[in-house]
């Protein structure tokens, strides 16, 4: 069993007959879709990470750290202290994502505005990890954001039936 993965090991198992099985954190496919996004379509060099906790996090980190050529900040959360660092570091960041369950990009989000950190089009990317996006506040939108959500395919897939399907607004990835 590996967090990491190894091909070799994959390898060694395989002849051996011996089950190799590589776990990883549910984040992975948010952040390497934001990632991607920044690095490819955006040609981006830096970006600010935001996280709903420290868990999330810290569990993203070995990821971004193995994977991402960004330059990145990643903090677990906003208030005014991390605000006040992003106003006031040089240079400014190019990019700001969220990762986050819709209710936390809400309030995020909501944060961001009120310490005017939020004022810049398209300099916003909101990567929902839940599919109740259809329930983010968009009254607090003034400029243009990025947003990055699932397919609704995808709650089908792990409910187990076939699309088109109702997906329940309690389904966790």
């Amino acid at each position: 069993m590996t967090w990491t993965g190894w091909g070799k090991s994959r390898v060694m198992s395989e002849e051996a007959g011996v089950p190799y099985i590589s776990i990883d954190v549910h984040l992975t496919p948010f952040i390497k879709a934001a990632d991607d996004t920044l690095h490819y379509i955006r040609n981006a060099t830096d970006s600010v990470l935001i996280f709903e906790n420290k868990k999330q996090m810290e569990q993203s980190l070995y990821y971004l750290i193995k994977h991402s050529v960004l330059r990145i900040l990643v903090l677990d959360g906003l208030n005014k202290t991390s605000a006040a660092s992003l106003l006031s570091m040089r240079p400014s960041p190019n990019f700001y994502v969220i990762i986050a369950n819709t209710q936390n990009i809400n309030n995020i989000y909501k944060v961001a505005r009120e310490l005017k950190i939020s004022d810049k089009d398209d300099r916003w990317h909101l990567v929902f990890t839940d599919f109740r996006y259809g329930n983010f506040n968009r009254s607090l939108l003034s400029v243009s954001v990025a947003m990055i959500t699932l397919k609704d395919a995808v709650c089908c897939y792990l409910l187990g039936l076939d699309y088109p399907c109702d997906c329940p607004e309690d389904t966790e990835v």
